[in-house]
């Protein structure tokens, strides 16, 4: 009995390993297309990343690669200070993750017009910063967070 139940643990925790495991403790920065689209054939087994994740650059259209990710351990940047990823309509592929350990920023991607892909994200642990994004027409996509450590900001 008692060999059965053990059997059963070990079984259940060797399979959650295999489904959803942890990777890149640096971070990982996407700042072409072509990072994005190589992503689960790179990291195959990794849907938690346990740094930051930056999305840089202006030839990036769509982050349908990022559709394994269900947690990041650090901060999301999608555009940066001084320039963003132009080029980028939806963040759709973002559609599975629930959890942003640090801050949130969506910042200077003039060809964003909606935050449908994030209506899974419940925990973002710090703050939520969505900055200079001009063709943005609405926060849809963030109805399904619960929880912000301490801000929300939002400007033009």
């Amino acid at each position: 009995m008692k060999k059965s139940l053990l059997l059963v643990i070990l079984l259940f925790i060797s399979s959650h390993l295999l489904f959803s495991q942890s990777c890149l403790p640096e971070g990982i920065v996407f700042y072409n297309q072509a990072i994005i689209d190589s992503f689960p054939i790179n990291y195959p087994s990794c849907s938690e990343i346990e740094g930051d994740v930056e999305i840089l650059g202006n030839d990036i259209t769509n982050l349908d690669s990022l559709y394994v990710l269900t947690s990041i351990g650090g901060s999301l940047w999608i555009g940066g200070q001084y320039y963003g990823c132009n080029s980028l309509k939806d963040i759709s592929g973002l559609s599975n993750l629930q959890r942003v350990e640090y801050y949130l920023t969506i910042i200077n991607n003039d060809s964003l017009r909606e935050l449908s892909g994030l209506e899974n994200l419940n925990f973002v642990g710090q703050s939520i910063g969505i900055l200079s994004n001009n063709s943005l027409d609405n926060l849809s996509g963030l109805s399904g967070v619960e929880y912000v450590g301490s801000q929300l900001s939002i400007k033009d």
